[in-house]
């Protein structure tokens, strides 16, 4: 798991042309994600499955190193 410590060490992420997002730190996942939302039921699976395989973690906090428009389709790279 990430923390303030290995921040600095993890790469930005350019998105389309001109947006580069910077990874803070990991998100750590809750419950929310099994239960029932708006015209989609509960689930059990998802977290169970972040636990086993990702220690709860899926996706990052990021900052705004330059900003831009993000359109569908635009390219994701590290950089």
């Amino acid at each position: 798991m990430c923390n303030s410590s290995c921040a600095s060490t993890l790469l930005s992420v350019r998105v389309g042309p001109d947006v580069v997002l910077r990874p803070v730190r990991q998100l750590t996942r809750c419950t929310m994600i099994d239960m029932a939302q708006d015209r989609v039921g509960q689930r059990n699976d998802l977290l169970k499955a972040l636990a086993e395989h990702q220690h709860l973690t899926f996706g990052v906090f990021a900052t705004v190193e330059r900003q831009g428009r993000v359109t569908v389709g635009d390219v994701c790279s590290w950089v």
